[in-house]
């Protein structure tokens, strides 16, 4: 406690992300990883099923969140058409969402840099924390909390996928894998491609060209991805398992394909 009031009364807490719900939630997923992490080859999968948890709400709570706001676009389910720039103005009441939604990220990136990773998932935290990071300081919070939604519905079956696979049980590892790739396709590639276009059309900032950039970046990203999901279900026959490889998560392209025949 004399620590927590000694950061406060320096000021630490001033600044948006630095607050009581931002280290709860990063200190909660860390502790989260290192409680299960004894666990994991007991319980395989353990780790993915904490991360379900953590998607399932995070997503019910932004779908809560934005539900009746008249700033949500159009091709998103939202009222608000190109010629309405109020999607662009500042919203301090979204910084609950940026607040959780960065402490993801930011512990994502520290278990991946510590683990180890590929190269694509590190500049996917560098790009994503880049531009949670530079939207909030120029108060484009509503159209960021827009991008966090899109990008946490696959998550959750992306987390799903990879937490059902060691458990053998193949209807469920395909009806996982099908809302994966359904929703992988339809957020993060047809709907990330509309908010490319919508930042490009109607952002009135010198950091448009930037902030296209970044996000254009992220959907290469989602596309090799999803290029590499693809593969993996097309091989997939039976049940599969994770490979214990140098990739922390357990990625999807990590997945083995069973080989015996039925």
């Amino acid at each position: 406690m004399d620590v927590y009031h000694s950061l406060k009364a320096m000021g630490v807490f001033d600044y948006w992300f630095f607050d009581e719900l931002f280290f709860a939630c990063l200190g909660g997923l860390l502790l989260a990883r290192l409680l299960v992490n004894p666990f994991v080859k007991s319980v395989p999968g353990i780790h993915f099923f904490v991360k379900v948890i953590w998607f399932a709400g995070s997503v019910a709570f932004q779908v809560q969140f934005l539900a009746d706001k008249p700033w949500v676009p159009f091709y998103m389910g939202g009222p608000r058409q190109f010629d309405d720039s109020s999607v662009w103005d500042e919203d301090a009441s979204v910084d609950v969402i940026y607040k959780i939604g960065f402490a993801f990220h930011l512990h994502n990136a520290i278990v991946d840099l510590i683990l180890g990773a590929k190269a694509a998932f590190h500049i996917h935290h560098v790009v994503t924390l880049a531009l949670i990071l530079k939207s909030q300081a120029s108060g484009y919070q509503r159209f960021g909390a827009c991008v966090f939604l899109i990008h946490d519905i696959p998550d959750v079956f992306t987390a799903l996928t990879k937490a059902v696979i060691p458990l053998k049980i193949k209807p469920l590892s395909v009806v996982s894998g099908v809302c994966l790739l359904v929703t992988w396709a339809v957020c993060r590639l047809y709907i990330l491609s509309w908010m490319v276009y919508d930042v490009y059309s109607t952002m009135k900032d010198d950091f448009m060209p930037p902030f296209v950039g970044m996000l254009v970046t992220l959907e290469s990203l989602h596309l090799y991805w999803f290029i590499m999901i693809i593969k993996v279900f097309a091989k997939f026959k039976g049940s599969g398992n994770i490979k214990d490889t140098t990739e922390p998560e357990g990625r999807l392209e990590d997945v083995k394909p069973d080989t015996k025949q039925d």
